[in-house]
């Protein structure tokens, strides 16, 4: 019994034990926490990429109001986006298209920042799915579509 390596590995497992037991209660408390925080604060919680999506589906139809749109197959095109958008909850869906029909879009859409690199790519998918949904051959559309495709990289 007087050999210092039983008692230092004794001492070590034991506090180990112990460490690890305080992690998993601390970690199950900040769990509880967070969702409690969620559920009772009042506060819409929302993720940056929910963030992110609706901020992008707004400034599609922002870019589709600069050309006197949309038109049918824009807002068909619109509409789909918004509708096929994984990161988004139906509440949020459903929000973001009936602010879109109202024209009742949040202030300066366009100078808000998407948070994620996700975001810029949904943006620029949709800006590509709009080119392509109608032939541009009313001469409003492509130049604008072509100066956002190029201000996508300054904008970040």
């Amino acid at each position: 019994m007087t050999n210092p390596i039983y008692w230092a590995g004794r001492e070590l497992t034991r506090e180990g034990y112990f460490l690890t037991l305080r992690w998993f209660y601390l970690s199950i408390i900040s769990n509880v926490g967070r969702e409690a925080m969620k559920l009772y604060s009042g506060r819409q919680f929302q993720p940056m990429k929910e963030r992110d999506a609706a901020v992008v589906c707004y400034r599609l139809f922002e870019v589709t109001r600069t050309w006197d749109g949309p038109s049918r197959e824009e807002w068909a095109v619109l509409v789909r986006i918004v509708a096929d958008h994984v990161h988004m909850e139906a509440d949020a869906k459903v929000h973001v298209l009936s602010s879109m029909a109202q024209q009742q879009l949040p202030r300066d859409v366009m100078t808000q920042p998407l948070q994620t690199e996700v975001g810029w790519d949904w943006y620029r998918d949709g800006l590509k799915r709009l080119r392509k949904c109608e032939p541009c051959n009313d001469g409003k559309s492509s130049p604008s579509l072509i100066g956002r495709f190029q201000n996508i990289g300054s904008g970040r």
